[in-house]
């Protein structure tokens, strides 16, 4: 064999073996898991973190008829700022599909008892987050949009000890029957709460809550336009970075 086929083999190897590793070190950062809330219903979601670092953690809830996937340049974001974080699949939607025995869940039939019923969702992932020894237990934060939004604040707002703010993305004053006027009255941390002008309702539903929360707890923040949740992040690429720095001023 020539010294020239020699050398180009050991390159090839090399590059399998650097390839190999940056998929397992992407791996130790990107976990799939599957939780059980305390109804019985199976919730898919994943972690993303630092290997070996403790982060402040983030819960990370997406619009109706999306999924956790929604997070994902997000997720990485964060990842990077010293966060680690956990997007679900709400039930009825993505992978969240089953019961623990076995039943569906076909969103096109969810009640109004229902759609509240995913806050037991939201308690799966904050409970996972607790038993984390790589999570700073005195920074965990929910970022929603949408109906995640108002379960996002809804949670908070019976965990504020736990939850020391929460970033709502295009929150509704009443999404399915999960409404947010009392959650924001009786919610003792900070809201950041974004809307589009051309989202009518949940612009105006965001003047609304800022004001029942008050400054300087509640602050809202509005865009001209960029659609409604998720969309936002898409829209307006700088609101990523103003989230972050905006979540590093809680004490």
């Amino acid at each position: 064999m020539s010294p020239k086929i020699m050398r180009l083999g050991v390159l090839c190897f090399a590059a399998v073996v650097c390839a190999l590793l940056v998929a397992a070190a992407a791996s130790d950062r990107e976990i799939d898991l599957t939780l059980t809330t305390s109804d019985g219903v199976r919730v898919h979601g994943t972690y993303v973190s630092q290997p070996g670092a403790t982060g402040k953690g983030l819960i990370l809830l997406h619009m109706l008829r999306h999924e956790r996937s929604d997070w994902r340049a997000f997720a990485a974001t964060t990842q990077a700022a010293g966060y680690n974080s956990l997007a679900i699949d709400l039930r009825g939607h993505g992978h969240s599909l089953h019961t623990v025995d076995g039943r569906t869940l076909n969103l096109a039939s969810f009640t109004d008892a229902d759609f509240a019923a995913m806050i037991h969702d939201v308690d799966a992932a904050y409970q996972y987050l607790r038993q984390r020894a790589d999570i700073d237990q005195a920074h965990v934060y929910i970022v929603g949009a949408s109906i995640g939004a108002n379960l996002a604040l809804n949670f908070a707002a019976a965990h504020p000890d736990g939850i020391k703010a929460v970033v709502l993305l295009s929150p509704g004053l009443d999404y399915h029957g999960v409404t947010t006027e009392a959650a924001a009255a009786k919610y003792s941390g900070r809201l950041l709460l974004y809307a589009s002008h051309d989202d009518t309702y949940a612009y105006n539903s965001v003047q609304k809550l800022a004001q029942i929360a008050g400054a300087p707890r509640g602050l809202a923040r509005y865009f001209e336009g960029g659609g409604h949740g998720t969309d936002l992040l898409t829209a307006h690429a700088e609101m990523t970075g103003a989230i972050i720095s905006w979540l590093n001023g809680i004490p």
